[in-house]
C-alpha cells in the first residue's frame, strides 16, 4: 500500500513538473509572438509614414504646372496641352462620333474623302 502511495505521488510529481514545463514552454512562444507583432506594428507605421511620404512627392511632381514647365523645357516646339477628366471619353464614343461624322459628311458631300473627315475631326 505504501508502494502504490509513493507511486502515485512521484506520478503526480512528474505530471506536475510536465505541466509547469509545457506552460512555460507556451508563455514562451507567446511572449515571442508578441515581440514579433510589435516588431510588424512598427514596420507597418514606419511603411504608412513612407507613403505618406511618397504620396506628398506624387502630388508635388505631378502638379499640371510643373509638368507644363518640364515639358516647355524638354520640347519647348512641342503644342503639348493638360487634359482634364472630362476631356477623356471611351473609345467607342470616339468611334461612334467619327462613323455619325462620317455619315453626315457622306449623305452633303460626297466629294470629300474620309480622311478629310477624320482630319478635320482631330
Amino acid at each position: 500500500m505504501k508502494i502504490k502511495r509513493f507511486f502515485w505521488c512521484y506520478v503526480m510529481a512528474f505530471v506536475a513538473i510536465l505541466c509547469g514545463l509545457i506552460v512555460t514552454i507556451i508563455a514562451q512562444d507567446a511572449q515571442d509572438l508578441q515581440n514579433q507583432e510589435r516588431v510588424l506594428q512598427k514596420e507597418i507605421a514606419l511603411d504608412a509614414e513612407r507613403i505618406k511620404v511618397l504620396q506628398a512627392e506624387w502630388s508635388y511632381l505631378t502638379r499640371p504646372n510643373y509638368l507644363q514647365k518640364i515639358i516647355n523645357q524638354v520640347e519647348p516646339d512641342a503644342k503639348w496641352m493638360i487634359i482634364k477628366g472630362k476631356d477623356i471619353v471611351a473609345a467607342s464614343d470616339l468611334v461612334q462620333s467619327i462613323q455619325s461624322q462620317l455619315a453626315m459628311a457622306e449623305s452633303t458631300d460626297q466629294s470629300q474623302s474620309a480622311e478629310e473627315v477624320v482630319a478635320r475631326t482631330q
